[in-house]
Order: C-alpha cells, then structure tokens, then sequence
C-alpha cells in the first residue's frame, strides 16, 4: 500500500509521477493499493496543516490524477474508496455513461463505463479500511463465477442482505469457532451459507488456521464451481437443504465426539431431556449411514431436516441448519451437548423420557414464549 502523507503532497512537486512509477513497477505481479486514509491523530494533523476543504481537495484531485495515469498504462479495473474520491475518479476517467448492476460477485453493486473498452469500478463509502481492502476487492471484481442467472440473483437481494465480503468472513470466524468449541478437529466438518441461489462453502481440507475469505468456495446447486480450491466433499449434502428448506441460510456439519458416538451406535437422541424440543420435536433423528459425499447422504439427511433443525448422521456425525451461521453453530453446539448429557445419564441406567403430555405442555410454552429462538 502506498500511503500518501497530504502535507508532504502540498509540497512535492514530482509526487504523481512517483507514485505512478511505484504502481507501475508493481502492476505485473498483481493489484496496487494507493491511499491518503490514516489514523486520527495524522488526520488532525493533516487538517491542521491544509483545512478539511483543502486537505479533502488535494486527496480528491491526487488519486483521480493517478486514477487517469494508470488508465494510460492499462488499467481497467478501480476499487474506490470515497464518495468525493469516487466522483474525482469517474471525472478524470470520463466516465459518463454508467451501467450500474445490483450484484457482483465481489459485495454487491458494483458500475462500468458504457464504452468500448469499459472501466470497472467498485465504490466504498468511507475510507480504504483494512490493508487488504484494495487487494481482496481487486480481485473478487475480475473473477469469473459458476454459472447461474446473476441479474435474476441481484434482483432478489434485499438491501438489507449481507453482502458476499460479509458473508465470507462470518464463514471463516464460525469456522474457526467451531474448532475453538470443540465440535471439529483438523480438517473434519464443514460450514457453508446460503448465497442468493448459490452458497458459499470451506473448501476440501480446510483447517481453522488455513481457512481465509479467500479460500472459501462459491458453490452452485449442482456443484459448478471455479477457483483454486475445491468444496468440501459435502457440497451435495449442504446443496441439498437448501433445496429443500427455503428458510435455511446456513448449515453446519460437524464430527464433534458425543454426537459421533451416538450416531456411530445408529441411535436417536430420545426426548429424555425438555431442550431436546429445541430441534423441533422430542427427539432428534440419526439418518442411516452412507458413504461421505454421497447423493443418498445428502439426501436423507435433507429429508430427517424437515420436521428438525438437526439430526445425526448413522456413523459420521450430524447437521444442522440455521437462519444464519451464528443460530446454525448454535444448534450444532447444543446438540452435543445434549448427546454428552444423555450419554452421561445412562451411565445411570437408562434416562426417563418427557410424555405425550409433557411434551404438548412444553410445546405451548414455547410458543408462548418464544423460547430457544436464539439456541
């Protein structure tokens, strides 16, 4: 990142050419970044020095300047960060005519020139953020994507959806979680979240320390994907409870020790404990095994989903899924250690189950208090 000290800029005379010089010499091997954005304390000083109109002024005109010069070398694609930077930029680059899409895959919106040889440009409002802001978002807006109908996909967005970047690092820190809490180890396990009529999944071999937003793997419902990295082995299943459960945004599948315990003796978690009820009924089911990665796994477990949030799966472990990634990590969380409860009970013999009875007065309650909505 080259960052650019305004107060020296009033004064250098050269300093476009150099920064164009530095960019240059950078450009074969990948994106450059080039900003003004800096803490607050250089900020007040900056401001102290030129004014806020001045200092916003030279910012504006020095990067839309070197926006236009590394046009002149080739450039095609701009990040942005600014929305008076944004409009200089536009300006020294003529662009006039825009087509402006609802979704990229990058973040969300994202224009290019209406020309013969078009400019891409991606906007951020505010400053350049994070180092590898320029870099990440560089590279997100070039990338080729898994068929699927984008314009349709970008008119279903809300405004209020999370966008793919966001999506992305909500992936890596659940992940991570999951392995902080216990319920995977090495590279078992996977997450993925729905993504408009794709998802985005950890790749095959992930680990908590390898997995990044870079590496996470966009997915279409019948498997397409491009990249580096391939999805974990489990798409098929992850594609399948979408499929299938529209409110599903997010599904998690762990191997974590109690519940493979359970599952690897074919057994149902019983209705032995009231928080059983939380998944959605007075028990939680274990789908017969079936080889990992397999059509059939997928979908009986898509299937064993539909009256529950969660189940086990006969001699691998179990899946969940959620309205989000938090609620869907929740899930799978609660549901080992219900299987660690009720494993520990029988130690004792074998647990009483909830009646008929018990069971329809919990349910009532629940209903009226909407409890376990954040489990």
């Amino acid at each position: 990142m080259f960052r650019i000290d305004l107060v020296e800029a009033a004064r250098e005379d050269n300093l476009l050419d150099r920064i164009v010089g530095w960019a240059a010499a950078r450009l074969p091997t990948g994106a450059v970044g080039i900003a003004t954005t800096a803490d607050h304390a250089e900020v007040k000083r900056v401001h102290r020095k030129l004014g806020r109109e001045g200092a916003a002024a030279l910012a504006d005109c020095l990067l839309g300047n070197v926006a236009k010069r590394l046009h002149q070398l080739g450039v095609r694609k701009f990040v942005v960060a600014g929305g008076e930077t944004s409009g200089a930029t536009m300006d020294r680059l003529g662009m006039d005519l825009l087509r402006v899409s609802a979704y990229d895959e990058l973040c969300g919106g994202y224009c290019h020139s209406a020309a013969a040889d078009p400019v891409a440009l991606v906007l951020k409002a505010g400053g350049a953020g994070e180092e590898d802001f320029f870099r990440r978002r560089s590279n997100g807006c070039g990338r080729r994507t898994p068929p699927s109908d984008r314009k349709t996909r970008g008119d279903r967005r809300m405004a209020n959806e999370p966008d793919e970047t966001s999506l992305r690092e909500q992936l890596v820190a659940q992940y991570r979680r999951v392995e902080r809490i216990g319920l995977n180890e090495l590279s078992s396990g996977n997450l993925s979240v729905r993504f408009g009529g794709n998802m985005l999944i950890s790749p095959a071999g992930a680990k908590a320390d390898s997995i990044t937003v870079d590496t996470i793997v966009e997915v279409s419902p019948d498997g397409d994907w491009q990249g580096d990295r391939k999805p974990s082995s489990e798409w098929r299943m992850h594609a399948a409870v979408y499929k299938r459960h529209e409110a599903a945004a997010a599904v998690v599948h762990t191997h974590s020790d109690h519940c493979v315990a359970l599952a690897s003796n074919r057994m149902a978690l019983p209705g032995f404990h009231y928080l059983v009820g939380t998944f959605g009924g007075n028990d939680v089911p274990c789908v017969p095994y079936s080889t990992f990665g397999t059509q059939r796994l997928a979908d009986d477990a898509a299937e064993a989903l539909t009256r529950r949030t969660a189940c086990l799966l006969g001699n691998h472990g179990m899946i969940a899924r959620g309205r989000n990634l938090g609620n869907a990590v929740n899930l799978a969380h609660r549901l080992e250690i219900m299987c660690r409860q009720y494993l520990l009970a029988r130690q004792l013999g074998e647990p009483a189950r909830l009646t008929a009875a018990e069971w329809e007065e919990f349910f009532d309650q629940v209903r009226r208090n909407q409890y376990g909505r954040n489990v």
